[in-house]
């Protein structure tokens, strides 16, 4: 099987956008959490990259937030998302 249609089948967003795109309100609602969680990882690397006076390890700490806040974000996304099809059933 082809990797891409591997990772569409695995893609938890695009099987439901496929299957029920009637209750996928909150996967594109700029207000959840999930979207806060992502503008903040992003706050976070622009700030790592403005900021010229941070160490290497300040550098990396900032990049090992970044990817925690964003995981976390696609976790709540899914996990929402989810929650929105069990519910309306």
């Amino acid at each position: 099987m082809h990797q891409g249609a591997i990772k569409n089948s695995t893609n938890i967003e695009a099987a439901l956008k496929r299957d029920q795109p009637k209750h996928l309100s909150l996967v594109h609602d700029p207000n959840s959490k999930w979207a806060i969680l992502t503008k903040q990882a992003h706050r976070i690397y622009h700030y790592r990259l403005t900021q010229h006076n941070l160490s290497t390890q300040d550098k990396e700490a900032l990049m090992l937030a970044r990817n925690e806040l964003l995981a976390l974000a696609k976790s709540l996304k899914a996990t929402s998302a989810v929650q929105n099809i069990i519910n309306a059933d």
